[in-house]
């Protein structure tokens, strides 16, 4: 009595069902060792730690999982699949007391080979809290504004989590009348490609 009514929550009629699915290479069957998962984050968070300036660690991390999925309609469906992901990271803090900067760098890929080397993160995270310290402050002012790719990735999930379906028929999203609207610069394309070989 309290949901709101949703005239699309139900099975999809029969005649869209997916008959054939993409063969995505998404899972790779590799399964590291204990003891190599640790090398990788040991030797992330050395990298880190041995740059002039960083003065601390929050960490390296290194993981892998598997996944499988099946999914079964009383109308007809059925399939699955199954999923990996390999994991590197490292958090680091530069700086002393007051001034002290912390950032990080990790990657996450679907097969283990594609991983980029644990030196590279540690690397990476090192450069971003370095580059924190020191920050000028500046004067009022119009000016282009340029985003950090991690700092676009957040502004698109929020977008995402706007039009969500859900979001739309709870009639919680800021987007729930726009559909047909334009949301974005003429010059802003956004492409969801579901179909992405080894994507995430």
């Amino acid at each position: 009595k309290v949901a709101p009514a949703d005239q699309f929550a139900g099975l999809a009629d029969a005649s869209l069902l997916a008959n054939n699915v993409a063969a995505l290479d998404i899972a790779d069957e590799a399964v590291p060792e204990m003891n190599h998962l640790q090398t990788l984050a040991r030797d992330a968070e050395a990298a880190g730690t041995s740059q002039a300036g960083i003065t601390n660690s929050n960490g390296g991390d290194a993981s892998a999982s598997h996944h499988q999925l099946a999914l079964v309609t009383s109308h007809g469906f059925s399939g699955q699949y199954a999923t990996s992901r390999y994991s590197i990271s490292a958090s680091l803090i530069a700086g002393q007391g007051e001034t002290m900067q912390r950032d990080y760098d990790y990657a996450m890929v679907t097969h283990l080979r594609d991983l980029p080397a644990a030196e590279v993160i540690g690397a990476a995270a090192a450069e971003r809290a370095l580059a924190k310290l020191n920050p000028r402050k500046l004067p009022s002012q119009t000016s282009v504004v340029y985003f950090e790719p991690r700092v676009g990735r957040s502004l698109l999930s929020a977008f995402a989590g706007a039009i969500s379906g859900s979001a739309i028929t709870r009639g919680t999203s800021f987007l729930k009348d726009a559909l047909g609207t334009p949301v974005f610069a003429e010059h802003v394309t956004v492409t969801d490609d579901p179909l992405r070989a080894r994507g995430l």
